[in-house]
This record gives C-alpha cells, sequence and structure tokens, in this order.
C-alpha cells in the first residue's frame, strides 16, 4: 500500500514537471492591448482639464492648478443648490 502510494506521487511529480516544461509560459496582459479602466479613464480625464486650462490660457501647469482648485473648492467650498431654513 506504501509503495503504491509512492508510485502515484511520483508519478503526479514527473506529470506536473512534464507539463511544465512542456507548455509555454502564459502570455502577459499588455497595457497597449488591454488598458486598465482606471488608467483609462484618468487619462480622458487629464485630457478634459488639460484642454479646460489651455482653453481658458492657463500656462502649461494650468491642468494642475486647475485640478487644485477644484479639489479645493470641493472641499472648502458650500453647496451652490441649499434653500435658505
Amino acid at each position: 500500500m506504501l509503495e503504491l502510494a509512492a508510485a502515484l506521487c511520483a508519478g503526479l511529480g514527473v506529470t506536473a514537471a512534464v507539463l511544465a516544461v512542456a507548455l509555454p509560459p502564459p502570455a502577459a496582459l499588455d497595457e497597449k492591448v488591454a488598458p486598465s479602466w482606471l488608467r483609462r479613464n484618468a487619462r480622458k480625464w487629464w485630457a478634459r482639464e488639460s484642454a479646460l486650462a489651455e482653453g481658458a490660457g492657463w500656462t502649461a501647469h494650468g491642468a494642475a492648478w486647475l485640478a487644485v482648485a477644484q479639489a479645493t473648492a470641493a472641499v472648502v467650498g458650500k453647496p451652490m443648490h441649499t434653500r435658505p431654513a
């Protein structure tokens, strides 16, 4: 019984080794083929911010300053559509 278990383990080990050597490695996902949704959406958002900054006549770093200004206004500012109590 022990010899049978040892033979099965050895056979499974040899099979795994042969498959590991014979099969090609899995293909890596290339960013050019399938970019992540986060990266794709971040690029779209940044392109819109850059276009907005350029349209307003800001400098080369205008998109970064515009994003900072928007974030500051979102954190500090109060909602515009509030009813008086």
